[in-house]
C-alpha cells in the first residue's frame, strides 16, 4: 500500500468537508475530487493489474461523491438567495382572507392566525388581501385583483 495515495484520498475527504463550511466557490470541491481520484491510482504498490485499484471503480466512486457534495452546495446556494420566511419581511407579501369587513379595519386570517388588519379599499369578508407593511400587532393591507 502507498501511504501517498492514502494520504491523498483522506486530503481529497477533508476538502470536500471543507467546501461545505468553507466559502471558495467550487476550488476546495475539485481539489479534493483530483487528490481523491490521484490517491485511489497511487493506493496500491504493485506492477501486477489486478492488484491495483480499478478505473472503472475509481471514476464512478469519484463522480457520484462529486455530485453528493454538489448537490449539497447548489441546496446551500439555493436557500441563502430564498427571501426571508419569518418575522415582519415574511409577512409582507403574504395573501391572506378577510375574517371580517374591512372597512377600514377588520381582521385577517394569515399564516394560521388572525391578525389586526387595515386597509384604504374596503375588503369584504371572504375576499383576499395582500399584506403591504406591519405596524406593531396590525397588518395594512390591499385588496387582491385577479
Amino acid at each position: 500500500m502507498n501511504y501517498a495515495g492514502a494520504l491523498l484520498v483522506i486530503l481529497g475527504i477533508v476538502f470536500l468537508l471543507l467546501e461545505i463550511s468553507v466559502t471558495s466557490y467550487g476550488v476546495l470541491a475539485l481539489g479534493g475530487l483530483a487528490a481523491m481520484t490521484l490517491g485511489g491510482l497511487l493506493l496500491i504498490k504493485s506492477d501486477a493489474p489486478f492488484m491495483q485499484v480499478s478505473v472503472s471503480f475509481l471514476l464512478p466512486t469519484v463522480i457520484t461523491i462529486g455530485a453528493l457534495v454538489g448537490t449539497v452546495i447548489w441546496m446551500a446556494a439555493r436557500s441563502g438567495r430564498r427571501g426571508p420566511v419569518t418575522g415582519v419581511e415574511g409577512m409582507i407579501g403574504s395573501i391572506g382572507i378577510a375574517k371580517t369587513d374591512l372597512n377600514p379595519r377588520g381582521q385577517i386570517a394569515l399564516h394560521g392566525e388572525i391578525w389586526e388588519a387595515i386597509s384604504q379599499t374596503p375588503i369584504r369578508q371572504g375576499e383576499a388581501a395582500e399584506v403591504t407593511s406591519v405596524e406593531g400587532l396590525a397588518v395594512n393591507v390591499a385588496p387582491v385583483h385577479k
